[in-house]
């Protein structure tokens, strides 16, 4: 996987029209069970086996039902039901444009560029793929309205859902390894585990522990002395399994070099991909393969 800067505009000279490279944004959700002090003031008894078997399918039903809010406007969404747990959504956000009639007369106008957007829903990879294109301020702007709409629905099912971006751990190293000698502290922030083809690379006591108490997140943070700084070793398991974690699209982290004024943050590091539009008209099914790629033996 690999950072994109810019949108690449070529011309097709076989097909004889001009196609635009689009990036898209990555991103991993989780589906969990809402505490049990929770459900225990709705006074019902509630079988978390069954709701955790049942969670993708809830999540599909949210997603097909959910009416998109930005900004307190209805966002338009169009959907095409690629398989039974791949989507495609392309959503339109009213903007107001200025346009010129024959004689040079200014008139506003509603327009609705698109954005578009991919999710595979299946239990092993759960990601989304959201279009960066300046039509939302960022891609997470997307994401929370999204995620809000959705939670609004499964909440009623004892449900949530968190999301992260998948993010390049080698930006982490890299940082840590030049600042060596210079780091004041290093944070975790995790979405509590339930795909168990990722959190394999946690230790067996952050898991169960996160598990046992109903954490939606966890938080661990490494903190040097006021004069000295820490000692971080890659061949450390436990500490690389940390790092592995959040990178795969499970949590966040954010490291403080004392010499600088900004820290590292792994959301600043997202993960791209790219498809013509072209393509992506024609076949959505292309961007789902190339996800399904991306993300192949190693739970990416």
């Amino acid at each position: 996987l690999y950072l994109v800067l810019q949108v690449v505009t070529f011309f097709s000279f076989e097909e004889g029209a001009v196609s635009k490279k689009i990036v898209f944004d990555l991103y991993r959700y989780q589906i969990i069970p809402i505490s049990k002090q929770f459900q225990m003031r709705l006074d019902r008894t509630i079988d978390y086996k069954e709701i955790i078997k049942k969670k993708n399918i809830l999540f599909k039903q949210a997603l097909l039902n959910a009416v998109f809010v930005h900004r307190r406007k209805k966002v338009q969404k169009s959907m095409q039901i690629v398989s039974s747990e791949q989507f495609y959504i392309v959503l339109g956000k009213e903007l107001k444009i200025k346009v010129y009639d024959i004689k040079s007369n200014p008139e506003e106008v509603n327009s609705y560029p698109p954005t578009r957007i991919f999710i595979d829903n299946n239990p092993e990879r759960q990601l989304i793929a959201v279009e960066r294109n300046g039509v939302f301020s960022k891609t997470e702007s997307v994401i929370k309205m999204i995620f809000r709409c959705i939670n609004n629905i499964i909440n009623n099912e004892y449900l949530t859902s968190e999301y992260s971006p998948l993010y390049n751990e080698d930006t982490f190293w890299s940082f840590v390894h030049e600042h060596s000698g210079d780091i004041s502290y290093i944070k975790f922030i995790f979405i509590t585990p339930n795909m168990s083809n990722i959190s394999d690379v946690l230790s067996t006591q952050i898991k169960q522990t996160a598990k046992n108490i109903k954490a939606a997140h966890t938080e661990m943070q490494f903190s040097a002395s006021q004069n000295a700084s820490l000692f971080v070793d890659d061949s450390d398991e436990n500490f690389n399994g940390l790092v592995e974690y959040t990178a795969r699209g499970c949590g966040s982290v954010k490291v403080k070099a004392k010499s600088l004024k900004k820290c590292y943050l792994s959301g600043d590091n997202i993960d791209t991909i790219e498809a013509e539009d072209l393509e992506i008209s024609g076949d959505p099914q292309a961007v789902f393969l190339t996800l399904r790629e991306l993300t192949n033996g190693n739970s990416r």
